[in-house]
C-alpha cells in the first residue's frame, strides 16, 4: 500500500534518477560514491548511461543529492557500501530491479525517510545499522528473500509503512515493533513468522492495515486490536490461530475488509461483525465457527 507521504515527497523531489537538497556546496564524495555504485551495477539498458565526472550530480543545483529513484531500470549486482556516503540521501528507490547480496550498511544514512528495495533478489538479514536511519518513514523491503529476525526494525519510532512481504522472515513478532505508534500500515504477510500476535497490539492506535497471513502464526486474536479504532482492513488467513474470535468489532466502525480464514477458530461469530455498515469482506472459511450469516445484515458493497 502506497502513503501519502510517499507520493508528496516524490513530487517535491521529482521523478527522475538523482535530485539533490538545497545545500550551497558541493561534495565530491556524492559523485565517487555515484560512480561506484555505477561501476558495480549490471545496467543492460543504460539506464546510467549519463553518469560521469563531465556532467554534475546535482543537474538542478549545487548540493548534495538527495533522491536517487532507480524503480524498474533491469539493474542487477550487488549494492555497494559507498552507497552509504550519501548522508544527505532521503529517499533511496530501487524497488522491481535484480540487486541481489546482502544489504549493505546504511548507517550513515540518518535524513533517510523512504527506503524502497522491494522486489528484487536480496537475500540474508536486515542489518542492525538500519536502526540508524531514525527517520524512516517507509520501509518496503517485499519481494525479496530475507530471513532472519525482525528485531532490528524495533527502533525505527517514526515508521508510518512497513512492507516486508513474500520474505522468509523467521521468529516472533516483537513487542517492542508496537512502540512504533506511528505506524498505519503493516504488512507483514507470506513469510515464516511464529508464535502469537503480541498482545500489544492494540496500542498501535494509527493503524490503517494489518496483514499478517500467510505465515505461522498461533495463539489467539488479541482482544487489544479493538483499540486501534482506525483500522480498515485487518488480514489473518492462513495461519494456525485458534480461540474464539474476540467482540472487539463494535470498536471498530471503520472496519472495510476482515479475514480470518484458514485457522482454527471456533465458537461464535460475534454478532458485532455484522453491525459494520462499512464491511465489504469477509473471509471466515475453514475453520471450526458456529452459527448462521445473518444475511438480512450484511450490506452490499
Amino acid at each position: 500500500m502506497v502513503m501519502l507521504l510517499a507520493f508528496l515527497l516524490l513530487l517535491y523531489y521529482g521523478a527522475g534518477n538523482i535530485h539533490c537538497s538545497r545545500v550551497n556546496y558541493g561534495n565530491i564524495t556524492d559523485m565517487l560514491s555515484l560512480l561506484d555504485f555505477k561501476a558495480a551495477t549490471n545496467d543492460p539498458t543504460d539506464a546510467l548511461r549519463s553518469w560521469n565526472r563531465s556532467v554534475h550530480y546535482c543537474n538542478r543545483y549545487p548540493g548534495r543529492v538527495a533522491a536517487l529513484q532507480l524503480p524498474g531500470k533491469s539493474l542487477s549486482g550487488e549494492i555497494t557500501p559507498s552507497l552509504g556516503n550519501l548522508t544527505f540521501l532521503k529517499i533511496l528507490d530501487l524497488s522491481s530491479n535484480g540487486f541481489s547480496g546482502q544489504l549493505t550498511p546504511l548507517n550513515q544514512l540518518h535524513e533517510l525517510v523512504i527506503l524502497d528495495l522491494s522486489t528484487n533478489s536480496f537475500q540474508g538479514i536486515i542489518p542492525d545499522s538500519l536502526t540508524n536511519c531514525s527517520n524512516l518513514k517507509l520501509l518496503n523491503l517485499s519481494s525479496n528473500g530475507f530471513s532472519g529476525q525482525l528485531t532490528p526494525l524495533n527502533q525505527l519510532r517514526e515508521l508510518v509503512d512497513l512492507a516486508l512481504r513474500n520474505n522468509s522472515f523467521q521468529g516472533i513478532i516483537p513487542d517492542s515493533l508496537m512502540n512504533c505508534s506511528n505506524l498505519q500500515v503493516m504488512d507483514l504477510s507470506r513469510n515464516m513468522l511464529a508464535g502469537p500476535i503480541p498482545t500489544k497490539i492494540g496500542s498501535l492506535y494509527n493503524l490503517i492495515g494489518m496483514d499478517l497471513s500467510k505465515n505461522n502464526l498461533t495463539g489467539v486474536i488479541p482482544p487489544s486490536i479493538g483499540n486501534a479504532t482506525h483500522l480498515q482492513t485487518l488480514v489473518l488467513q492462513e495461519n494456525g490461530l485458534g480461540g474464539s474470535i474476540p467482540d472487539m468489532f463494535g470498536k471498530l466502525s471503520d472496519m472495510i475488509g476482515f479475514s480470518v480464514g484458514a485457522n482454527s477458530l471456533s465458537g461464535r461469530i460475534p454478532p458485532s461483525v455484522f453491525n459494520l455498515t462499512s464491511l465489504q469482506t469477509l473471509g471466515l472459511y475453514a475453520n471450526k465457527l458456529q452459527g448462521e450469516l445473518p444475511l438480512d445484515k450484511c450490506h452490499p458493497p
